[in-house]
């Protein structure tokens, strides 16, 4: 049901440690425990943002082994969150959190082997970060690997509860290998703890929807364009649950409006393809991540270059300047 991507670039892993900084006085050991106990408590937030916003695929029109030089040379957010991804290994080349922000950057720019190799390297320092696992499972997932995104998922919630992303996965997943009953359950689950999920209730209908279950999949459709009134998958799935209940006037009215919306779509997307990137979502994404680093600098006692990182998210976040008439 979900189509495969490739790996992406296959050269080296880019998170080779660096030079290694000065240690501080005490127990290297104990020193890097403090830092992620630190680093734990005030970036989940920020990290499950900057997730969403960066696991994702590159510039629409350019193959992964191209985006990188690419959208770099004509996009300076782009050059400028490679730049950071080098800095990262640069100055923090041991630190767990460092190889989990990296990886969110290599994978933004198409570098997916990479990003899954400082992933798995933030895993193998601190096994209990939940968001490289929960970033890990996004990968199986969308490599197909159902069985594998499950486990990830569940080891992600198991060590943060509040990743409410995590159990949307679990559901897709279970639905891709026909477990509807138990892709349900999760899925209620889900909205349970993220009531305003468009894609919760959508998929949650698409579920009730393969067990003929129409009206509770329409139900279920109704509560995300509540929610996301432009979500055009939802009509298609009302245009074909209206289809089934003998109401074909508005299953032609749901066609039609889920037509408009995916031609907006497409002439978007075009857009994308002559350079003009979603610029909003790619400075909010940049500056969740300058949070990030930002707060690895301060739990290292480097409050100078926390307070820079922290000055550029603000910049990023803030509204651009009006165009002069």
């Amino acid at each position: 049901m979900t189509r495969r991507r490739r790996s992406g670039d296959r050269r080296n892993d880019g998170c080779t440690p660096g030079v290694e900084i000065a240690p501080r006085p005490g127990p290297g050991r104990r020193r890097r425990v403090l830092l992620f106990g630190l680093l734990a408590a005030v970036t989940v937030a920020a990290a499950i943002v900057a997730v969403r916003r960066f696991v994702a695929a590159p510039a629409a029109g350019l193959s992964p082994s191209v985006a990188p030089s690419e959208a770099a040379q004509s996009d300076p957010l782009w050059a400028e969150a490679f730049a950071l991804a080098e800095q990262v290994q640069r100055d923090f080349p041991g630190e767990p959190t460092a190889f989990f922000a990296r990886g969110l950057i290599l994978n933004r720019l198409g570098l997916y082997t990479q990003a899954v190799a400082c992933w798995q390297a933030c895993l193998e320092r601190e096994p209990r970060h939940a968001m490289a696992h929960y970033c890990l499972g996004r990968h199986r997932f969308e490599e197909g690997d159902y069985d594998r995104t499950v486990q990830l998922m569940q080891r992600a919630l198991d060590l943060d509860p509040t990743i409410p992303d995590a159990l949307l996965f679990i559901g897709k997943s279970q639905m891709h290998k026909g477990d509807m009953e138990r892709a349900m359950e999760t899925l209620r689950e889900h909205l349970r703890r993220a009531p305003r999920s468009t894609e919760g209730h959508f998929q949650l209908g698409q579920a009730y929807a393969h067990l003929n279950r129409t009206e509770e999949a329409v139900a279920c459709y109704q509560a995300a364009l509540a929610i996301d009134p432009k979500c055009k998958n939802v009509y298609y799935g009302l245009s074909e649950a209206y289809r089934r209940l003998g109401e074909a006037e508005k299953a032609r009215d749901f066609q039609q409006r889920f037509a408009s919306l995916a031609a907006d779509r497409a002439e978007f997307v075009r857009g994308m393809r002559r350079g003009y990137d979603d610029q909003a979502t790619m400075r909010e994404a940049l500056a969740n991540l300058y949070a990030v680093v930002g707060k690895l600098y301060a739990a290292a006692g480097d409050n100078a270059r926390a307070d820079e990182h922290f000055r550029r998210a603000a910049e990023l976040n803030a509204p651009p300047p009006a165009a002069k008439g």
